[in-house]
């Protein structure tokens, strides 16, 4: 014998009773399964192979439950299935749509949970910090005797006159730019810049030179790195040195991107004559259009080469920046690269690309006009030159971004092979003209309905 059943009863509806009985080992089981049929329809289905059939396609959950029931307890037979043990197996299976709405449930209360205490936390330790002008108003007050936790020492007073010229300007800074100054802002070598153009434009008070911009920057990284060692802040002060291209920093708007024909005459520009530093600049900052990586990521070896059973090769690339891992499909122009190079690729700084890439790009006959929008004494400026001038290490990534958006990758699978943490900063990277904006919307299927 093995598991059987049998109805409760024969009319409206029934329970399967369900029975188990075993000689070796010896075992008599009986008990309700919870499995609800109406009991005339089950019967009336037993009457002819015909019915049963017409049956299993109405009630198909049934007939799955109750093998399942069958098929699990006769496996458990043989190492003694006790009453429990049967009645939960049955348990699982009859209420398994329950269950699993039920654990469903838990689980979202549970991350709500989490979220919540997730939320507060963070709220705590929010309140818990200092933002970069509460800390500076502090160290004023205190005449510089908290600047470091380990000493009490006061400043002395022409240190203390410049910090408060330094917070007269903060302040000034934030009023006429409608914007606030967190400690991240210090970081971004772009926040710098804004702050020199402003102080060496601004409509109201003495203009400033490089040399007082200087003083400036200089009493910012002291303060950031005097919030630092109190733990209100771990960012790395990016104070750029000054020079007469200060004002004329280019922004996002300012970056040009390469088309598909320009990369392709880069790989193919005769570069012979040339020292070999040429060729490798140009293959690394091909690397760079093939891959959308940033320039400290270019130098990869044997190890970020991966190759799974398949025989599928991929780079798997720790982004130095933010250490986030991107996985990169070798295509035949990666691979073309990496085999150039033995699978080892040394990259360059930005500073080496830069001194090149100009010179070759030129030499690519990329040479054709262009229109880009730089800021100029705090105004947008339209600046007209051939291409190649406006060729940096970052036009690699631009570039990337710019192609794989306008072959159909959708920006959220862009970021995955760049590593950025939001399609709103990929969006900023992407250069494509407007009618080939227009073109791409055009390609969606509710502009191909009407």
């Amino acid at each position: 014998m093995a598991t059987t059943f049998k109805l409760s009863k024969n009319e409206g509806t029934a329970i399967f009773i369900v029975r188990v009985q075993s000689s070796n080992p010896k075992i008599n089981l009986k008990f309700a399964s919870g499995l609800e049929v109406d009991a005339k329809e089950w019967l009336k289905s037993r009457e002819s192979d015909t019915k049963t059939e017409t049956y299993k396609k109405r009630h198909p959950l049934i007939i799955q439950k109750r093998e399942s029931i069958k098929s699990q307890l006769d496996a458990e037979i043989p190492s003694g299935l006790t009453l429990e043990r049967a009645k939960a197996i049955v348990h699982n299976i009859v209420f398994a749509e329950e269950i699993a709405k039920k654990r469903a449930a838990e689980e979202e209360e549970r991350k709500r949970l989490m979220d919540e205490e997730n939320r507060k936390r963070k709220e705590e330790e929010e309140s818990k910090k200092i933002s970069f002008l509460a800390f500076l108003d502090m160290i004023i007050e205190n005449e510089g005797s908290n600047r470091r936790p380990d000493t009490t020492r006061k400043a002395a007073k022409n240190t203390l006159t410049g910090y408060a010229q330094l917070r007269r300007c903060i302040k000034e800074y934030m009023t006429n730019r409608g914007r606030m100054l967190n400690w991240d802002d210090f970081g971004k070598e772009t926040t710098f810049f804004d702050i020199a153009n402003y102080f060496r434009t601004r409509n109201t008070g003495a203009k400033y030179n490089d040399k007082t911009m200087k003083f400036l920057f200089g009493q910012i990284r002291a303060v950031v790195n005097f919030g630092k060692g109190w733990g209100y802040t771990d960012v790395h002060p990016k104070v750029p040195k000054l020079n007469d291209d200060t004002t004329s920093k280019s922004g996002p708007e300012g970056a040009i991107a390469l088309t598909e024909e320009e990369v392709k005459s880069l790989r193919d520009v005769d570069l012979s004559e040339k020292p070999a530093i040429y060729s490798q600049v140009r293959d690394m900052f091909l690397f760079g259009c093939y891959t959308g990586q940033r320039v400290s990521d270019w130098g990869v070896g044997p190890d970020n080469i991966k190759t799974a059973k398949d025989g599928f090769r991929y780079l798997k690339i720790q982004q130095k920046k933010t250490k986030k891992f991107v996985f990169i499909p070798i295509n035949k122009a990666i691979g073309e690269i990496l085999a150039r190079y033995n699978g080892k690729l040394f990259g360059f700084n930005e500073q080496i690309v830069n001194r090149y890439i100009k010179e070759i790009a030129q030499l690519a006959g990329i040479n054709d006009n262009t229109e880009v929008v730089k800021n100029i004494g705090g105004e947008n400026t339209v600046i007209e030159a051939p291409r190649y001038k406006f060729v940096t290490s970052h036009t690699a990534r631009r570039t990337a971004v710019t192609i794989m958006w306008n072959q159909g990758l959708s920006l959220g699978s862009i970021a995955e092979v760049t590593g950025h943490e939001s399609i709103e900063i990929v969006q900023t990277y992407i250069r494509a003209k407007e009618e080939d904006r227009a073109k791409k919307i055009m390609q969606t299927q509710y502009f191909r309905t009407f």
